[in-house]
């Protein structure tokens, strides 16, 4: 994994799908036992190759390429948002809404390693002026 100030690649574990990481319990909403246990392996892969001035409050681009375990057809955006989802609980940066680039390109299949490798990097240009607001 290479880790600069402004860059780090995470090698993580296969993601979740998006339905199944909240489950229902009538009109509550629960995380699932597999989202949780992905949460935990980020957090941990995180804590390892945290750079030591890494700021969480800039802009960001994520880069994300799938290596699926199958040829089974499957949506790529299906595994992105847990993934966001997973690294804004571990620090990466204090919300997703902070990611102003997002890639996602799903790769060759690898049966015995699948995975996400995610390219973070801070953006160096200021966010563009927005109609959005909280």
């Amino acid at each position: 994994m290479t880790q600069t100030p402004d860059k780090i690649t995470l090698v993580l574990p296969f993601p979740p799908t998006l339905n199944h990481s909240i489950g229902y319990y009538g009109k509550r909403r629960y995380l699932t036992r597999s989202y949780k246990e992905f949460i935990d392996d980020v957090a941990l892969i995180w804590a390892q190759n945290r750079p030591a001035n890494w700021d969480a409050t800039k802009r960001y681009r994520v880069w994300m390429r799938l290596y699926y375990n199958t040829l089974r057809r499957y949506d790529v955006d299906d595994r992105v948002k847990p993934t966001l989802d997973a690294l804004t609980r571990v620090g990466v940066w204090a919300d997703d809404s902070q990611v102003d680039d997002q890639r996602s390109t799903r790769c060759v299949i690898d049966r015995a390693n699948p995975r996400a490798e995610v390219v973070v990097s801070v953006l160096n240009e200021t966010a563009p002026a927005s109609v959005w607001r909280d």
